[in-house]
């Protein structure tokens, strides 16, 4: 009846009682009349006749089978606990307060070097690991939430016993016996070592990253001076090739025999015109970057159009690119500055031309049109069949540019004017060829009625 892998054990030990005469134990299995094993312990008592000799042996065998069972779920919990404690580098704790005595699991002792001999039973030992500098934060917690009966919670550093530092993040809750009195503190200690030195690590990289941004925005300052010089250039370009046309005008009305004075006068004026012209939009800018208070008036955006319309009127003439102008007359006008709206839309017809210039298989097209939005805006549309967008967000940032020799600071001027005047600038992709670009300014309150 004795289990088939047990057999050869119980044989065993029979035999070394036998032969030895010491008393038999040993836990079995043996199979009942139902055909089921069952755990049975065995316990032997030696007899002796009158002559002190060994006759026979008296046994009693207990069913322990339930105990058996009890205690292999026991040892399952208990390694499934220790894995899971591995696992997550968590161990567990219990501080009795009457005796002041600490129980800890394999995994806490693992967390601090428990080393042989060492009284992992005192307190002490625990408080002696921790850093210097913490000491003294964590004994005042611990005792505090004991007086006050509350849940216990530390940051704290370690340091083991080959001398490398730890990180603890421990917590503990007080347990009442039946009169409230708090008797014992049980928790547990999460090992969070990786992610301190994972987050100092990363507190170090951001640092890093934080002081080269720094460099980098001190070089981006000083290319954008270059850029901002470049395109203040660029802006002011026509009123002062105005200003070389008008002055070389008046030398040759000067010029003639007799002297045209008149036509002189009229030359001349337009010089000093086209000079203001100039300084205006040079203080225009400025005041765009140092973030100034724009002067803002009422201002017919068709009549700014219709200014830049004329501006490029020579230079699409020259590249063979159709401007379309649909301008609704009953348009309101809007707040803003009148240099700056003009410097928005010739950036943008500028760039419109530019985008049609390289194209030879349709004809090159550049459309303007204004209309009234839904809310209290007027919305000006500049389309063109070019060669289109890849990324119609990115254009509005510094430096982004689709031109071999272009700077990248158009379009974000472009988009500063726009914000000052506190309206929508945006880019979109057309179904078939090319972009449209277009603007929302706010309609001026007189005008809105």
């Amino acid at each position: 009846s004795v289990h088939p892998d047990d057999l050869p054990r119980v044989i065993a030990a029979f035999q070394s009682a036998v032969a030895t005469g010491e008393p038999p134990a040993w836990e079995h299995r043996l199979r009942r009349s139902d055909g089921v094993y069952r755990w049975f312990h065995l316990r032997g008592f030696r007899w002796h006749d009158s002559h002190n000799r060994l006759t026979r042996w008296y046994c009693v065998i207990t069913d322990i089978h339930d105990r058996k069972i009890a205690e292999d779920a026991l040892r399952r919990s208990e390694r499934f606990l220790l894995e899971v404690q591995g696992l997550s580098r968590t161990g567990g704790w219990r501080l009795d307060l009457a005796t002041g005595m600490v129980e800890s699991s394999p995994e806490l002792q693992r967390a601090y070097q428990a080393q042989p001999g060492d009284d992992i039973s005192n307190p002490a030992f625990f408080l002696s690991r921790i850093h210097p500098d913490d000491q003294a934060r964590v004994r005042t917690t611990l005792e505090r939430c004991i007086q006050e009966k509350i849940e216990y919670r530390v940051h704290c550093r370690i340091v083991r016993a080959d001398g490398s530092i730890g990180y603890q993040y421990a917590m503990g809750r007080p347990v009442p016996n039946e009169a409230g009195e708090v008797v014992e503190f049980i928790g547990a200690a999460m090992d969070m070592t990786d992610h301190w030195v994972a987050a100092t690590e990363l507190e170090r990289a951001s640092q890093t990253l934080r002081d080269m941004q720094t460099k980098l925005s001190r070089a981006a300052q000083v290319a954008t001076v270059g850029e901002l010089a470049a395109s203040i250039a660029h802006e002011v370009n026509q009123p002062l090739a105005s200003v070389v046309a008008n002055g070389h005008a008046c030398v040759r009305w000067l010029s003639h025999s007799p002297p045209n004075i008149a036509k002189a006068l009229e030359a001349a004026e337009r010089t000093v015109r086209d000079g203001k012209d100039a300084g205006e939009v040079v203080r225009r800018i400025r005041a765009l970057f140092k973030r100034t208070t724009a002067e803002r008036v009422p201002v017919d955006i068709g009549d700014v159009i219709r200014d830049v319309l004329r501006f490029i009127e020579a230079d699409a003439t020259r590249r063979r690119i159709e401007v379309l102008a649909t301008l609704e007359p009953q348009v309101p006008a809007v707040l803003g500055d009148r240099v700056q709206l003009q410097q928005l839309v010739l950036n943008l017809m500028l760039n419109a031309l530019d985008a049609v210039d390289p194209i030879v298989d349709r004809p090159k097209r550049v459309a303007v049109r204004t209309r009234r939005g839904d809310t209290a805006r007027v919305v000006v549309e500049i389309e063109d069949n070019g060669i289109g967008l890849d990324d119609p967000h990115a254009v509005f940032e510094p430096f982004y540019t689709t031109k071999t020799d272009g700077m990248g600071m158009g379009l974000a001027i472009c988009r500063s004017i726009v914000a000052a005047h506190d309206g929508t600038l945006a880019a979109i992709r057309n179904d078939d060829f090319g972009a449209t670009f277009w603007f929302a300014l706010p309609i001026e309150n007189g005008a809105s009625q």
